[in-house]
């Protein structure tokens, strides 16, 4: 964007100078405070007033058109920002929402993960509880086996005294026990499928819990980034906003001071109809307040009282006769 402040600064810069050459060139022969109401002046000082009058009517209109343009950009700004304040604000409550589903999503799957964690608590406790009693199982076996070896190495003199119950109790001791530790292996194997499953399962959930804590510090960093850029436009606004005011005001005083100088040294404004220079320079004066630059209201426009306003009106309404052929 332009720099506004400092080209309008110029251009009351330069309509200062220009009254200035003016007062000074309708002084130059004889001072504002004599008495002369007519004077006489050569040429070269009609064509320097002429000079210094479009340079003050053209720098004050220039001025004008700043503001404008400045006060208009200003106001572009301020929608703009008040624009994306709103989709911010959108954007804060919706990530504040997604943010909230995502601590409740949290919870869920931390409820899951002590559910997990029971499961497999009591998976390893089941499974333990298996393999004790496949290990008690296998004992047994093991000494069932070494009895029937005994009763093998007496099969001869238990077939004397008992034949058919001797071989008979072995044989069906043997097939139970045998039945019974298959049974104790298959439920190891199955407690090992379900540890397993359970395992799997708490892992998963884990899983999902990282993830879902990323997605949360994900959202946590976003609503706070989002949070910091609406602070940060709500200042932006404060100020465009007091900026828009002030420039209001700025852009009044330069308009009132255009008309003054246009009622008073444009070519196009009839002796009749001419403003007081007092007029033009109230308004230079109150533009330069409205720019904070005081220090630019200097040279011979500051001197002028009643009596020296009275006779630049004199001296300049002269020109203006003698160039109209009044």
């Amino acid at each position: 964007m332009a720099d506004y402040r400092a080209l309008i600064v110029a251009d009351v810069r330069l309509s200062v100078t220009s009254v200035n050459d003016i007062i000074t060139s309708l002084q130059r022969e004889t001072p504002l405070s004599s008495d002369i109401i007519q004077m006489n002046y050569p040429q070269s000082t009609i064509d320097e007033f002429i000079r210094s009058s479009l340079a003050v009517v053209d720098s004050i209109r220039s001025a004008s058109e700043r503001a404008s343009s400045w006060l208009a950009d200003t106001g572009d700004r301020l929608s703009q920002n008040l624009d994306e304040a709103r989709r911010v604000e959108d954007d804060v409550r919706n990530t504040s929402s997604l943010l909230r589903d995502a601590e409740e999503n949290i919870r869920a799957t931390e409820e899951n993960i002590r559910t997990s964690e029971t499961n497999v608590q009591h998976a390893q406790n089941g499974l333990a509880s298996a393999q004790s009693a496949l290990a008690r199982a296998r004992d047994r076996m093991e000494e069932a086996e070494n009895t029937h070896k005994a009763i093998h190495i007496g099969s001869m003199i238990a077939m004397i005294f008992m034949p058919i119950v001797a071989f008979g109790v072995a044989a069906v001791n043997m097939a139970a026990m045998s039945e019974n530790l298959d049974n104790h292996y298959d439920a190891v194997r199955r407690l090992e499928s379900e540890l397993s499953a359970s395992n799997t399962e708490l892992e998963t959930r884990r899983g999902t819990l990282a993830q879902q804590q990323g997605e949360r510090g994900q959202l946590e960093l976003k609503v706070a980034g989002l949070r910091s850029r609406a602070s940060s436009l709500a200042a932006e606004g404060r100020t465009l906003s007091e900026a828009r005011e002030s420039l209001a005001e700025l852009s009044r005083r330069i308009n009132d001071c255009l008309y003054a100088v246009n009622a008073a040294l444009s070519s196009s404004t009839s002796i009749a109809a001419m403003c007081s220079m007092r007029n033009v320079v109230t308004g230079i004066r109150g533009v330069v307040g409205g720019l904070g630059r005081d220090e630019m209201f200097a040279g011979p426009l500051t001197l002028l009282d009643e009596g020296a306003f009275g006779a630049l009106d004199r001296r300049v309404a002269t020109i203006r006769r003698s160039r109209l052929g009044v």
